[in-house]
């Protein structure tokens, strides 16, 4: 097990600010700097198991704690729930301090996935070559200039525990 990994981007404190004002809660980043793909929210996973590592360091420098690790189901963007594609987001940490939720580009790397950038938006692309997610630069005042936020939503599991079964 590893004790802490980091998340990879170092902010000014001008930057979170404008992340804190900028970006909701449930808001889902794409990162090339995240280690790991960490969610902030408990209804976005099925079930909750033990976590690979027990901290990660965010962009302030401060460690967080990983409460747990387990799967996503993200929903690309659409008019209609049931006809969108879903992505299963796999080893997802479970960290409530996190203020948005993070995608790691360098875990899709990993994994054989590519991510195109292009035009103000993010592709991740299947080996097949089929498009699984997508993103879109989100720029405001204050924010770093690279930061793709995920263009559709999590699955929601209301019948998902409150806590963490560790």
């Amino acid at each position: 097990i590893t004790t802490v990994t980091s998340l990879g981007h170092s902010f000014t404190a001008t930057e979170l600010k404008a992340i804190q004002k900028e970006l909701p809660h449930s808001c889902w980043v794409i990162d090339g700097g995240a280690g790991a793909h960490c969610s902030n929210r408990r209804e976005y996973f099925r079930e909750i198991n033990d976590a690979r590592i027990t901290g990660i360091i965010v962009g302030n420098g401060e460690v967080t704690p990983v409460l747990g690790a387990g799967n996503n189901t993200l929903r690309n963007k659409g008019d209609h729930a049931a006809e969108r594609p879903v992505f299963e987001l796999n080893d997802v940490q479970y960290v409530p301090g996190l203020h948005v939720n993070l995608i790691s580009v360098k875990q899709f790397d990993k994994q054989g996935l590519y991510t195109i950038t292009g035009g103000g938006r993010l592709f991740v692309i299947s080996r097949t070559g089929n498009v699984l997610i997508t993103g879109t630069l989100r720029q405001a005042p204050g924010l770093p200039d690279d930061l793709y936020v995920l263009d559709g939503e999590p699955v929601i599991y209301t019948g998902a525990i409150s806590t963490p079964v560790l």
